[in-house]
């Protein structure tokens, strides 16, 4: 009796065996090896592409644009690389290029440059002929998504189906802001959110800029008022219906007015993972997270904390407003040791007797900076590292 080979086995044992490849060249190898075989890599060699767009130009396309190429049609996530591309102009052609040739409906996630201004016809052409994403990550969106989406023909069910949404800046223009103010509203299945303010604030007059050096009166109400208007209006919290987040990460967001709260727009009794990445003076946006999580009740099961902190009292505040946390990684810095004493290095230790049973993973690097004299004002401005 002949000895059995990879080709005889059935086909569901097949692809338990070619899903144990991690290597994209072991796969090609596998396509090259069979007829059968290349039928059962092809799906898994083609299921996450990257496309780097200053190696692959329209005048120099590589094998994924041939003629014949099965993979494409197996594509259910598509990422463009780098954030910012030499020549504007052909990324755009190459992109509208790879997302033609995608399978209609086929997509399920999808990462743009993060540093490019999306293109209107590229929008256009993921809206009609991708509407069951799960995951966006869309960029710079400029006035694109907002004129699409106040259209009367948008496809209102193209949010529907999305759960994941990255937004990695809002300072081009008040466009920006109100595209993903337009996603949020619609995207009715939203459960992981990530914002990135990254210092931009919202003016009286509905413009945006980004953050000044020196702190400013009115500079508070310009920043949450940004935090806001991403959320949109509400007319009636009883009828407004809360985000019920399961994962909402916050990075450069910074919060001023002690009363300010996100309960009325965030379910954050749903909320089962926070992390706050280099928000500048995070003492405040701390303190309104732990009234909200008092207020609602908590199912948080991971924290992340990275940043500058002046005092440790409110980040002992939000680790005292919950409990049941499997995971807990705090990474900042401080002032000196009069500003930052080593008994709050120990009350915050003793916050944790709310989580001894559940905890799981416990990662704290604590820095104590020394600072020269004259730059209390910087380490109040968040400027410090």
């Amino acid at each position: 009796m002949a000895p059995q080979t990879l080709t005889d086995l059935p086909s569901e044992l097949q692809l338990a065996v070619v899903e144990l490849i991690r290597r994209p060249s072991d796969l090609r190898n596998l396509c090259l090896a069979s007829k059968a075989l290349r039928a059962v890599a092809v799906p898994e060699l083609y299921g996450e592409v990257v496309l780097d767009l200053d190696r692959c130009t329209f005048r120099h396309l590589h094998g994924y644009f041939f003629a014949g190429n099965p993979g494409p049609k197996y594509v259910r996530s598509l990422q463009f690389i780098p954030d910012k591309p030499k020549d504007y102009d052909d990324a755009v052609r190459v992109m509208r290029l790879a997302l033609h040739m995608v399978d209609r409906n086929g997509l399920r996630k999808i990462s743009m440059p993060q540093g490019m201004v999306l293109d209107d016809g590229f929008l256009t052409q993921l809206c009609v002929g991708q509407q069951q994403l799960s995951t966006l990550h869309l960029g710079v969106v400029g006035n694109a998504v907002f004129q699409l989406m106040t259209s009367p023909v948008f496809p209102r069910h193209w949010c529907r189906t999305i759960t994941s949404l990255h937004i990695p800046e809002l300072m081009s223009s008040l466009d920006d802001l109100e595209g993903y103010q337009q996603i949020i509203r619609h995207a009715s299945a939203l459960r992981d959110l990530h914002i990135w303010m990254n210092g931009a604030v919202l003016q009286c007059d509905g413009t945006i800029r980004l953050a000044p050096n020196t702190f400013k009166d009115d500079y508070g109400s310009l920043q949450d008022g940004m935090l806001i208007k991403l959320f949109g209006p509400v007319q009636d919290e009883q009828k407004q219906p809360k985000l019920n987040l399961s994962r909402l990460r916050l990075a450069r967001v910074e919060m001023f007015h002690p009363e300010t709260s996100l309960m009325r727009v965030i379910d954050f009794s749903k909320l089962t993972e926070l992390a706050l990445v280099g928000c500048p003076r995070p003492e405040i946006l701390l303190m309104a997270l732990a009234r909200d999580f008092e207020r609602t009740g908590s199912a948080l099961r991971k924290f992340t904390f990275t940043g500058f902190l002046i005092t440790a009292t409110p980040l002992e505040a939000l680790l005292g407003s919950v409990t049941g946390l499997s995971s807990l990684h705090l990474s900042y810095n401080s002032p000196d040791a009069k500003k930052f004493p080593d008994r709050k290095v120990l009350s915050l230790v003793c916050c944790l007797k709310n989580h001894c049973f559940t905890l799981r993973e416990l990662y704290v690097d604590y820095r104590m900076l020394s600072m020269p004299k004259g730059s209390d004002d910087r380490a109040a401005n968040g400027s410090l590292p």
